[in-house]
């Protein structure tokens, strides 16, 4: 497994951005970096792929970043960081220039994609989960956490069950991050549902 922290942990963010967009194009062939999985295994979790997704990825790991700032919460290589709903890895590879392999935590609940994240050496560690399983991380363990994209696919109950889960691993004065689509998606998700081309 790679570890991101300590070979590239001295780069600023921009410049962390800009070789992951390299390597993306295969232009960084010198570097040791993750691998990508096929455009269309990236679009079909977050909809894009190569430097649209890893920039979009990057608006958000500077967001979180200065959130975490703004409360004195400090980016270092002996954090905890979960990402619920890893996907094939895109978050972990921003975040692991800042954390240690070693507390890199990716969960999801399809197998394939974490044998992706395995197979191009994302770094971290990988648990597929159920939907309403637990987590096999300890109590209080995790400093910073995200969500990216995933409460908005879940029932009432399941969202229920996965807050008090990630609530009960996170440390106190821990960060979580989780989106959600907006109030007008709930419009869109009515205006659809008669018409018997959504599964929402």
């Amino acid at each position: 497994m790679i570890d991101l922290q300590k070979k590239y942990g001295y780069l600023s963010d921009e410049a962390w951005r800009d070789l992951l967009v390299s390597s993306s194009r295969g232009e960084a062939r010198s570097f040791q970096l993750p691998g990508f999985p096929s455009a269309e295994i990236q679009a079909m979790f977050v909809g894009s792929s190569y430097a649209d997704a890893l920039s979009e990825a990057f608006n958000f790991y500077k967001y979180f970043k200065s959130a975490c700032a703004a409360r004195d919460l400090k980016f270092v290589p002996s954090l905890n960081f979960l990402d619920f709903g890893c996907g094939w890895g895109r978050f972990l590879r921003f975040f692991g220039k800042d954390i240690s392999s070693a507390g890199m935590f990716g969960v999801d609940i399809d197998p394939d994609i974490l044998k992706v994240c395995a197979d191009t050496d994302v770094p971290g560690h990988f648990e597929r989960i159920e939907p309403a399983g637990h987590l096999s991380l300890k109590d209080g363990s995790i400093d910073i956490a995200i969500a990216y994209s995933v409460f908005t696919h879940l029932p009432e109950n399941i969202h229920l069950h996965w807050m008090k889960e990630i609530a009960r691993v996170m440390k106190s004065g821990a960060m979580f991050a989780l989106t959600l689509e907006p109030r007008r998606f709930l419009d869109f998700v009515a205006n659809e549902t008669p018409k018997g081309t959504s599964g929402w």
